[in-house]
């Protein structure tokens, strides 16, 4: 499991401390890399400038499909730390990351918090049913409370490479989780009412949401696969009945099958971004579609 890689890379790693009393009074910046750009987005907003982040993952790039570019690995030769989300390809790249960087620490910003399993295709009676699970889900960030666990663990360790910014990186984490906070609450007060309701999704990607507020996610596809015309029509079928208004596709997959269903029974697409750097809109704007696409007027709520 990526989890137990990432550790026993740590503690290979263990021998980077501190930096020294020369590198804090000079203006080298932390050279810190991460997996997603939700990352990249928490690194910044903590460092408050004090750290230079390479991202793996470019916008609208998918993590299934990403392997790292000649630049990249380059850039990783002198990287400090490189946070780590969970996301599939991080086990087969951490060995290939050592080999050019022995010293970088590893770290899974993401750690102690508890993983959920994907749900398959809400079809052949399930219905979008939560004991219906594959394979794990990798997308914690996007649930606040899980969001808040990966910041604190940024902050952690930017403090223990860093020790002379200590106060500046505590002072921002404080900032950061009050937001989230208050991000949190927004979204619990606009979608009050809602439990139970049905996201109709394409990739299994928004359960960490789903479950944050007592909504039920249904993927179309099963098993990172696209549905055959049978599925496909039992899907459609069961949109139908759940009055679905909306489907939710992420532009880092294309795919004809959303729009099949979205065109049989009326329902718009909605584009949206697991992996936007401003994560703090981004969950908003998304929580925003989400009572849009549940006709849930701004009276009821």
């Amino acid at each position: 499991m990526w989890v137990v890689a990432a550790l026993a890379i740590v503690a290979l790693f263990s021998g980077c401390g501190s930096r020294t009393s020369e590198q804090e009074d000079s203006d080298e910046k932390l050279h810190v890399a991460v997996s997603i750009l939700p990352q990249a987005y928490f690194v910044d907003r903590i460092s408050g400038g004090n750290a230079a982040v390479t991202v793996l993952i470019p916008p609208g790039s998918s993590p299934h499909t990403y392997d790292p570019s000649p630049r990249q690995m380059t850039e990783l030769a002198t990287t400090d730390v490189l946070f780590v989300a969970g996301v599939p390809f991080e086990e087969a790249l951490l060995p290939r990351l050592h080999s050019v960087n022995p010293h970088m620490r590893v770290i899974p910003s993401g750690d102690g918090i508890p993983v959920r399993r994907s749900e398959e295709s809400g079809i052949d009676g399930h219905d979008g049913d939560h004991d219906h699970h594959t394979d794990n889900d990798p997308h914690t960030w996007l649930s606040p409370r899980n969001a808040i666990v990966h910041a604190r663990a940024i902050a952690r360790e930017l403090e223990s490479l860093d020790s002379g910014h200590a106060e500046t990186y505590r002072r921002n984490l404080d900032s950061l989780v009050r937001d989230i906070e208050a991000l949190d609450a927004e979204i619990r007060q606009m979608l009050h009412g809602t439990a139970g309701r049905k996201m109709y999704v394409f990739h299994p990607a928004w359960g960490y949401f789903t479950d944050e507020y007592g909504l039920i996610q249904v993927p179309i596809q099963s098993e990172g696969k696209e549905p055959g015309s049978r599925q496909l029509a039992e899907l459609t079928e069961h949109a139908a009945a759940d009055s679905v208004r909306a489907i939710f596709v992420q532009m880092q997959y294309a795919s004809q099958s959303p729009h099949v269903i979205a065109d049989a029974i009326g329902a718009r697409i909605v584009l949206v971004d697991p992996l936007a750097y401003d994560y703090v809109e981004n969950l908003r704007s998304v929580a925003r579609e989400v009572i849009e696409a549940l006709g849930v007027s701004q009276a009821t709520r």
